[in-house]
């Protein structure tokens, strides 16, 4: 096996158990409604007061236990996104530099889905109190989803996120180069998903089938080739031919 090969396993196997160990996560602790901090949580909106912004311990708690569900949420989600970049990461780095490099690429990465926790969250929440109801809040977000799935800003996301800039080999340009090439990656993949995000965030019924079905879509979108920026529908045939492939081997493994 090739070195290259060998960092593509390596780098699968460890997204694979990242994801893996966030859905678990979700299924043990229960998270089937992520509140995105204080101010962007459901309860706050739907109380449409601000008494709860006074700091105390069940304040602090509340904050706690949100970024704790949205961490997660994108860990399980997103984890499978990552395979290329890190494998990318790791192949340019020197062996005694590859975890600290990865680990950089990470902290940026997560920066990026850190601050744009608040988006997703607020936009689905006022959808959702805007029209009283969870299931007219999801065609809301269904809509404006879509809206965002065909235009050139999405293309424009997704060409950013096949990106692989060159990085330093030594010393701190190498530690800043990892950790930009990781914010960078990830604003792309904010500016190409947030929208998709917001769909599992309005339903508290389904949100882990939104979940599970927002990942495949993410996945299957990435897989494609960039493209011009133009207004077309995106992702939707590769992540039906997904799901099609795992049909007919769960299939053949069940008459087996």
């Amino acid at each position: 096996m090739g070195a290259v090969a060998r960092h593509a396993d390596h780098c699968a196997i460890a997204v694979a158990l990242l994801s893996a160990t966030a859905w678990a996560s979700i299924l043990v602790l229960g998270a089937t409604e992520p509140q995105l901090g204080l101010v962007c949580s459901s309860d706050a909106f739907r109380a449409g007061s601000l008494a709860a912004l006074a700091p105390s311990r069940f304040a602090l708690e509340k904050v706690v236990a949100g970024a704790g569900a949205w961490a997660l949420m994108v860990a399980a989600m997103m984890g499978p996104l990552l395979a290329e970049p890190l494998k990318h990461i790791r192949a340019r780095s020197f062996a005694k530099r590859r975890v600290r490099a990865m680990g950089l690429f990470l902290v940026g990465y997560a920066a990026a889905w850190t601050l744009a926790a608040p988006l997703p969250s607020i936009l689905s929440q006022a959808a959702v109190l805007a029209f009283r109801s969870e299931a007219a809040g999801l065609i809301v977000a269904i809509c404006i989803a879509t809206f965002w799935q065909i235009s050139p800003a999405k293309q424009w996301g997704l060409n950013r996120c096949h990106r692989r800039p060159a990085l330093a080999a030594f010393g701190l340009a190498a530690d800043r180069d990892a950790w930009r090439y990781g914010l960078s990656y990830g604003m792309s993949c904010v500016a190409a998903c947030w929208a998709l995000m917001m769909l599992p965030l309005v339903p508290s019924q389904v949100h882990l089938p939104l979940m599970v079905a927002v990942s495949v879509f993410v996945l299957a979108e990435r897989l494609e080739e960039p493209a011009p920026l133009c207004w077309k529908l995106r992702g939707l045939g590769t992540a039906l031919r997904m799901v099609r492939v795992w049909a007919r081997r769960r299939v053949v493994w069940t008459e087996r």
